[in-house]
C-alpha cells in the first residue's frame, strides 16, 4: 500500500538510504516514519473513539479506553479537531521497539533517535494525565525500562527523580535507584 502511495505522490513520499518511509517538507528535508498494522507491534489492534460507548463496551481489553481524543486547533474558522493518539499508547510502542544493541546498525541507530521520543511521550503521558498501564503490562514494561534507563545513560542522557516519578504515575515499579547515579 505505501508503495502505491509513493509511486502516486514521488515529490511528497520517498525512502530513505536506511529503508525508512520520508514525508518531503522542504527541500532536501523530510519527516522519517513507520507503518504497523493495527495489532502488530505494540500498536492498538483498533482505533476506539473517545465517543464511541459500544466499541468501548465490545473491547477485547479488560480495561477498555478510547485510544486516541480531539484537540481543536484553535483560531481555525469553522472551528475543526484533529485526532491524536494516546501519548501512553506511543511509549508502549516505542518501549516494545526498543533493541538494545539489536544484529543490525540500523536498530542501534533507531534506538538512539527513540531515546528522546520515549523521554517526550512520557512526559505528555504525564501532563495529559494518561491513566496507568495495566498491571500486567507495567511489570512486563518494568523491564524494559530498566534496560533503556541503562542505554540512554551510556548515550549521555540521564534519568533524574522526576523521570521515576513519571513512570510511577504510569504504574511501573520503578525506584529511585533506577535513576541515573547522578540523580539516586
Amino acid at each position: 500500500m505505501m508503495n502505491a502511495i509513493r509511486e502516486r505522490f514521488p515529490t511528497i513520499l520517498g525512502i530513505t538510504r536506511t529503508g525508512q518511509y520520508i514525508v518531503a517538507t522542504q527541500g532536501n528535508a523530510g519527516i522519517a516514519f513507520q507503518c504497523c498494522r493495527m495489532g502488530e507491534n505494540g500498536f492498538a489492534r483498533d482505533y476506539i473513539r473517545p465517543d464511541n460507548v459500544e466499541a468501548l463496551l465490545r473491547s477485547e481489553h479488560h480495561n477498555p479506553e478510547p485510544t486516541f481524543y480531539y484537540q481543536p486547533l484553535g483560531y481555525v474558522e469553522p472551528p475543526v479537531q484533529i485526532p491524536i493518539q494516546l501519548s501512553r499508547l506511543l511509549l508502549y510502542q516505542r518501549l516494545l521497539r526498543f533493541t538494545e544493541y539489536g544484529p543490525h546498525e540500523r536498530d542501534y541507530d533507531r534506538d538512539l533517535r527513540d531515546i528522546e521520543d520515549i523521554q517526550f511521550f512520557l512526559q505528555v503521558s504525564v501532563l495529559d494525565d494518561n491513566r496507568p498501564f495495566a498491571p500486567e503490562i507495567a511489570s512486563r514494561l518494568s523491564f524494559f525500562v530498566r534496560r533503556w534507563i541503562l542505554f540512554a545513560e551510556n548515550n549521555f542522557v540521564h534519568t533524574t527523580r522526576a523521570d521515576i516519578d513519571a513512570w510511577r504515575r504510569l504504574g511501573l515499579t520503578l525506584t529511585y535507584e533506577d535513576a541515573s547515579e547522578l540523580y539516586r
